[in-house]
């Protein structure tokens, strides 16, 4: 993070640098894990990583767009993140 500040998606050296070193984290993260570094996902914030689940857990479910949503269960301490996330996708 000190070191590499580039955009890793950037063909430029300094974008190519950051690339690597995202996979070498990506990789060692995978192997403290016991996973593929394929399975591995950052995100820029909590806020997305609580929609991307949010999103991928109702696609497994069959939930779509022109389908109705699976039943999901929250509480009301839920962060806003989620309960947001969730009225908007039942409205």
């Amino acid at each position: 993070l000190w070191k590499h500040f580039g955009n890793p998606s950037s063909a430029h050296k300094l974008g190519r640098t950051c690339h690597e070193a995202v996979e070498s984290a990506r990789a060692n993260l995978a192997g403290l894990l016991g996973c593929d570094s394929d399975e591995i996902v950052f995100t820029s914030c909590g806020t997305e990583a609580d929609n991307w689940v949010i999103h991928s857990a109702i696609a497994s479910k069959g939930g779509a767009k022109d389908r109705a949503l699976p039943h999901v269960v929250t509480t009301n301490i839920e962060h806003p993140a989620i309960t947001e996330c969730l009225v908007a996708l039942s409205e």
